[in-house]
């Protein structure tokens, strides 16, 4: 077995190397690409800055919509941690159903970490605050329970009409 080097490949201008349906950037040169990297960082820090800026006043108008039960409306997917009860029964033996779960003993139960999502367009509304779990407790429009912790807030002020709401108002603001 003999290897072969495509001396084509190491003469190419930096970049131009791609795995076959890769969807990476082109560049031409290693400047290119700092230039592109410098602008995405100096993107990242105004959109903090940004943030920075709004933060009271979502905090205040999230404040304000948890107390009217106004809906809140997720406009970008949101992801979150939560805690989840797992419950496991123990079996007991009956002789013409075999072996069931005992339904009135769930000793093995345990709470687990997950990830949970929430779809853009869902419309929540409080329906009540869990202080003991630290926990959000909404409705949405169907009708179902969404718990969120309240470490979430952040994730529910940024994916929801809050942010949409408060960059509108500072942006009217400015040009006043």
């Amino acid at each position: 077995m003999s290897k072969k080097i495509n001396w084509e490949l190491l003469h190419k201008p930096f970049g131009s190397q791609r795995l076959p349906g890769a969807s990476q950037p082109k560049y031409t040169s290693g400047k290119e690409y700092m230039q592109k990297a410098m602008e995405s960082l100096e993107q990242d820090e105004m959109v903090q800055e940004t943030l920075q800026k709004a933060q009271p006043a979502m905090e205040t108008l999230l404040k304000s919509r948890l107390s009217s039960k106004t809906p809140i409306v997720v406009v970008r997917p949101m992801h979150y941690q939560a805690s989840e009860m797992v419950t496991q029964y123990n079996k007991i033996y009956d002789d013409k159903e075999g072996w069931i779960d005992n339904k009135a003993d769930p000793r093995g139960s345990y709470f687990q970490d997950v990830t949970k999502s929430i779809r853009p367009g869902t419309q929540l509304v409080l329906k009540s605050l869990d202080p003991n779990l630290h926990e959000f407790i909404f409705e949405d429009q169907e009708g179902k329970e969404v718990v969120i912790p309240y470490v979430a807030k952040q994730q529910l002020m940024t994916s929801s009409n809050i942010l949409d709401d408060v960059n509108e108002f500072l942006q009217t603001y400015k040009g006043e």
